[in-house]
């Protein structure tokens, strides 16, 4: 099947699961990248573009790091994180 681009269920599981408040806009632009991300893919497969992903020797822990600050800048510039949800406790 190949890669394709995130689902708007995906994105919304995943700030859901990491407590991010994403607006609209964020949501969009999170699948307009993850469209692109895939299409670059596609074209490097194809020998036209470098690698996406910085090529095959990338350092992981500069991966992750580099991740982890985009990720952070994301949630900062959105102001806020979503409040826990509440557990519901069930009679008996």
């Amino acid at each position: 099947m190949g890669e394709v681009p995130l689902s708007w269920r995906e994105i919304r599981a995943w700030a859901e699961m990491t407590e991010v408040c994403l607006s609209p806009g964020d949501l969009e632009d999170l699948q307009r990248l993850s469209e692109e991300f895939v299409a670059a893919c596609g074209e490097f497969r194809e020998k036209a573009v470098p690698a996406p992903f910085g090529g095959i020797r990338q350092d992981p822990a500069k991966v992750s790091d580099m991740l982890k600050r985009a990720l952070d800048a994301m949630v900062s510039s959105n102001g806020k994180r979503r409040p826990p949800a509440k557990k519901s406790r069930s009679p008996g």
